[in-house]
């Protein structure tokens, strides 16, 4: 067992989506956004698992595995609020690590390092990222030793700090000792009457206390606010899952007609030809050939895998 909590901001409304469903079960690879998260904190072997839902969102709670803890947020006052709403759930030590239910490209190597970064004697550490365009984001801005000094968000920012290309990517990890206490400094005086997670940073500095940083690839921070963000993380998915598969020896004889699903397994020596979907749920088994637009899987519409082989 670990010493690390994961708390998961999963309560936004996702307005931007225009959905009647929580943006967090909107799909990524036929698996909802938070579960991805969900798979990340699994992989860390976390000790314990907490969602942040908003009160009217029993359709996401239903959704949580039995492992899983889950708290609510009962206003949208911010992440640092957001936070706070887990707190009785949370043990007095340890590295407490705050990820974003809508960001389902994270890696398990990138938070890794953000936990090494904790252990290493940081007392709260940032994920950064330099995005293609740093347009409405907070930068970075780093003392003179490498630490973080603080995050000015792009409509504060003086035209030098726009120059910086290092930007806020939303994940922490702290010191879980010290979360609660400064979570509870955090304040709200600013346009938007709102409580922010990045506001520790000030608190940490203040305290004399080291705070780090560790920078994600651009494709991993993508995450979804929108209908389009949500196109190209489904298209980073396919990349990686088609990827991950020729290196396994997997024959796809044109990869970017192919869309596997989060959980699609291959034996030795399949060949997938062009412009097949695979379902949930589907191991295709060795030797087999599957034919060009098949849709492979076990629901209506769906070609089982018996009549896709050779």
């Amino acid at each position: 067992m670990t010493d690390i909590t994961a708390v998961i901001l999963a309560a936004g409304r996702g307005t931007r989506m225009k959905s009647d469903l929580p943006k967090v079960l909107h799909e990524v690879g036929r698996l909802p956004l938070l579960h991805h998260v969900l798979h990340l904190t699994r992989n860390l072997a976390a000790a314990r698992t907490i969602v942040v839902t908003a009160p009217d969102q029993d359709c996401v709670r239903r959704t949580l595995p039995a492992d899983c803890l889950s708290a609510v947020q009962d206003r949208p006052l911010g992440t640092a609020h957001a936070v706070l709403a887990a707190r009785h759930l949370m043990p007095a030590s340890g590295v407490l690590l705050v990820l974003f239910g809508a960001d389902p490209l994270l890696t398990t190597e990138t938070v890794r390092r953000m936990i090494d970064s904790q252990r290493g004697g940081n007392a709260l550490t940032v994920l950064a990222s330099r995005p293609a365009s740093t347009e409405g984001l907070g930068r970075v801005i780093l003392n003179a030793d490498g630490s973080v000094d603080r995050i000015v968000e792009e409509a504060d920012a003086s035209p030098d700090e726009k120059r910086i290309t290092l930007c806020n990517a939303g994940a922490m990890a702290i010191d879980q000792a010290r979360a609660v206490d400064w979570l509870s400094e955090v304040s709200n005086a600013n346009r938007k009457g709102e409580y922010y997670l990045t506001d520790l940073i000030a608190i940490a500095n203040r305290r004399g206390q080291r705070v780090g940083w560790v920078e994600a690839g651009r494709e991993e921070v993508v995450g979804v606010d929108d209908r389009a963000d949500l196109v190209v993380s489904e298209q980073v998915f396919q990349r990686r899952k088609r990827a991950e598969w020729l290196s396994r020896g997997v024959t796809l004889t044109q990869p970017e007609t192919v869309f596997l699903a989060h959980d699609t397994t291959f034996g030795r020596d399949v060949v997938v030809e062009p412009f097949v979907t695979f379902g949930p749920g589907v191991s295709v088994p060795d030797g087999v050939r599957v034919p060009s637009f098949s849709r492979v899987g076990n629901g209506p519409g769906n070609k089982p895998l018996e009549s896709a082989g050779t």
